[in-house]
């Protein structure tokens, strides 16, 4: 492999670029940093930016739970439970708030996209 092959990676998608895909898709959305007793008060799933690797923004959707455990729904590895203090330290840090993107779907929302996925049995026909 040459060093042309090696090459990293650099194409990422910002908060910016999430933003205008959910306008697209008639959702609203906002960007925010949010504290650890905020985020603690949040019901619904939200987006956010996890800081493992700073040559690589990494996005997560975060449903939080009482008490001490998260569920992840993370596109590298699946879905899975973490406690919050794991969480935090890859999400806060730096104890200062980390970065979430907040949807919700517009008054006007309809739903538009369908995936174009084939029948049940065209997917196992070719087994």
């Amino acid at each position: 492999m040459s060093k042309k092959d090696k090459k990293l990676n650099t194409d990422m998608v910002s908060f910016l670029k999430l933003q205008q895909t959910a306008a697209k898709l008639s959702y609203e959305s906002k960007g925010y940093q949010i504290n650890r007793s905020i985020f603690e008060k949040i019901t619904i799933p939200i987006l956010v930016k996890i800081e493992d690797d700073p040559r690589h923004l990494h996005f997560v959707i975060v449903i939080n739970h009482q008490g001490d455990f998260i569920t992840i729904l993370d596109p590298s590895y699946g879905k899975y439970v973490s406690t919050k203090k794991q969480f935090y330290n890859l999400w806060d840090k730096n104890k200062k708030g980390g970065y979430a993107l907040i949807l919700a779907p517009k008054n006007d929302f309809k739903q538009e996209y369908k995936p174009n996925l084939p029948s049940n049995k065209a997917l196992f026909d070719r087994f």
